[in-house]
């Protein structure tokens, strides 16, 4: 179906309208916006899909440029930087997994084949964290993991063959260990700071707050390897709530801070938080609240 007649008469229509009232031509276009799902899956493939139709592709990138107000080929080379990045974080991996009571030689870890990114094995860490049996613990990530959808194949489970597992390659690691953040009390306050720098609230008065708590704010914050002294951040959660290097400082450090830059075992890199000797006593003190 032709519009074209009907839309040049609507173009010439319009610029007729008195000054001020775009508006509410505008708004019906807002609206259709709003009432749709761009989350559909397959949107981007469609959008892609549509530019290889198009008779005019110059006409289809200023269309799209009115709508998005960015350039398609700005689009199309972010959506080729997320496809590729997709394509290789969720290709085949092997993973180990120290579990509770694991060995410098890893006996006591779960060896495994899987395509889920590490964000999601990260989300089912935490998910399984409190489990002490190695065989629950075990139960608990393979679970997660398939009710994600993702493929997952055991290689190496706890007490089992340590010849085989030598003859694996992993260079990808996590430790179930890290995901505990029992030691949040240590760093209540810090931990509370960053919540209402990231999420915008004005959360006052964490110790009146509940450790079950302060726990989920540090999941939420993506803390992990808490110790009663130090705790980590990754720089690709830093990236998504919008914080830098100087952001931390200026939070941290009055709180008696110090920042390191560290590659973990699972090949990311991170922000490494760490006390100052000076505020050993202090932090005793918090451990002794938070146990009785």
């Amino acid at each position: 179906m032709n519009f074209t007649e009907e839309i040049e008469k609507m173009v010439e229509l319009s610029s007729k309208q008195p000054n001020g009232v775009y508006q509410n031509t505008d708004r019906i276009f807002t609206g259709i916006m709003e009432r749709s799902n761009f989350t559909i899956k397959g949107m981007p493939d469609n959008i892609l899909k549509l530019y290889l139709a198009a008779e005019n592709k110059a006409d289809f990138e200023s269309l799209f440029y009115s709508l998005t107000g960015v350039k398609f080929e700005y689009y199309l080379r972010k959506s080729e930087e997320a496809i590729r990045y997709n394509a290789a974080e969720t290709k085949l991996r092997i993973v180990q997994i120290f579990l509770p009571k694991s060995n410098k030689n890893g006996k006591n870890s779960l060896i495994i084949q899987t395509n889920a990114p590490k964000n999601k094995i990260r989300t089912c860490l935490r998910n399984c964290y409190f489990l002490f049996s190695m065989d629950d613990s075990v139960n608990c990530i393979v679970n997660n993991l398939q009710e994600m959808g993702y493929m997952i194949r055991i290689l190496y489970s706890p007490n089992g063959d340590v010849r085989k597992m030598k003859r694996l390659s992993c260079k990808e690691k996590y430790n179930l260990a890290d995901y505990d953040m029992k030691y949040v009390l240590y760093h209540e306050k810090v931990v509370i700071e960053l919540y209402n720098k990231v999420f915008c609230q004005n959360l006052q008065n964490p110790e009146l707050l509940a450790p079950a708590v302060l726990e989920n704010i540090a999941n939420q914050l993506g803390i992990f390897a808490m110790a009663d002294d130090q705790f980590c951040i990754l720089y690709d959660d830093a990236i998504r709530f919008s914080l830098q290097y100087q952001d931390f400082r200026k939070i941290v450090n009055h709180h008696g801070y110090i920042i390191q830059g560290q590659t973990i075992a699972s090949g990311d890199e991170c922000y490494h938080f760490i006390f100052r000797d000076k505020l050993w006593t202090y932090h005793n003190r918090k451990m002794f609240r938070g146990m009785n």
